[in-house]
């Protein structure tokens, strides 16, 4: 009779399992989708900085301000979905650093634009150093995200083990 009282909140608690860790799934490869996609309109930002040494486009403020504002709206949507409060602090400091790296870009063009070399060489260390802060934000947002896949496997792994019991406990009892 204990046996028979525990199997529907057993398997209540399978299917919660089950559920979280379809939703935390799709969590994650939304997220990594777009990861993914941020980090590559953020190097083709850092792209066109370094095309302009080469030669000063005119082009360059329009294209990387369209470049800024995709940007801006996929990390909007990264924030939209189910994250937790480290992965959106992680997502707001990206943000944040991304917005300064769009500010010293346009400074670095308007140097180069008016032939202020030495300038520019400084402005563009500054630039390294905020792409390096983003890259490191990026591997931390990663590892945030791999931890709560690990998390989950976890998860599943300890359902599938008391799974396992409860149905031996009842074959044992039927038998």
């Amino acid at each position: 009779s204990f046996e028979k009282a525990e199997t529907p909140r057993f398997v209540y608690r399978v299917a919660a399992f089950s559920n979280e860790a379809s939703r935390l799934a799709q969590n994650l490869q939304d997220t990594s989708a777009l990861n993914l996609d941020l980090r590559q309109k953020l190097n083709e930002q850092i792209n066109l900085v370094y095309q302009q040494l080469e030669h000063v486009e005119p082009a360059f403020p329009s294209k990387f301000t369209a470049l800024n504002f995709q940007l801006g709206e996929q990390q909007g949507r990264y924030l939209k979905l189910n994250i937790g409060p480290q992965e959106r602090l992680t997502v707001e400091r990206i943000k944040t650093l991304q917005s300064e790296l769009g500010i010293q870009a346009l400074q670095v063009y308007y140097l180069l634009q008016n032939r202020d070399r030495n300038f520019t060489v400084l402005r563009l260390r500054d630039l390294d150093s905020l792409q390096n802060r983003i890259s490191d934000e990026f591997a931390g947002l990663n590892e945030l995200q791999t931890t709560k896949l690990r998390e989950v496997q976890l998860q599943l792994n300890q359902s599938v083990k008391t799974t396992n019991r409860a149905i031996y406990g009842l074959a044992a009892y039927l038998l």
